[in-house]
C-alpha cells in the first residue's frame, strides 16, 4: 500500500492512520471481504470519505488485531525494561555495553 516508512504509533499513544489502513485491509483480506476491493480503490484514488466509511464499519474488524499487536509490543518493552535494570543492578556486561544506562 506504499507505506514502508509510516508504520508508526505515537508518543501520546495515538496510531498512525497508515497503521489503521493497514490493518483494515490485512483483515479484510484475510476474512474475503468483499468491501476489500473498495477499500483499495478508495486508498488509490484518495477517496477520504469512503475510506472512513468502511473503517467506521469494520472497526471491531481491526480493533482486536490491533490490539494484540500493542499488548504484544507492551510486554516486550517491560521484559527489555526488567533486562535493563537487572543488568544496571548488577553491573553484568557494563565493560561490553557502556551506553546501557543511556536507555
Amino acid at each position: 500500500m506504499g507505506y514502508p516508512d509510516k508504520m508508526l504509533f505515537f508518543t501520546d499513544g495515538g496510531i498512525s492512520q497508515e497503521v489503521w489502513d493497514v490493518v483494515l485491509y490485512e483483515q479484510l483480506d484475510k476474512n474475503n471481504s468483499p468491501q476489500k476491493q473498495e477499500f483499495y480503490q478508495a486508498f488509490m484514488t484518495g477517496d477520504e470519505a469512503s475510506k472512513q466509511r468502511l473503517h467506521e464499519e469494520n472497526f471491531s474488524l481491526t480493533l482486536q488485531p490491533l490490539e494484540s499487536h500493542l499488548d504484544f509490543l507492551v510486554n516486550e518493552l517491560d521484559e527489555l525494561e526488567i533486562g535493563i535494570e537487572t543488568q544496571l543492578k548488577y553491573g553484568s556486561h557494563a565493560h561490553r555495553h557502556p551506553r546501557l544506562p543511556l536507555l
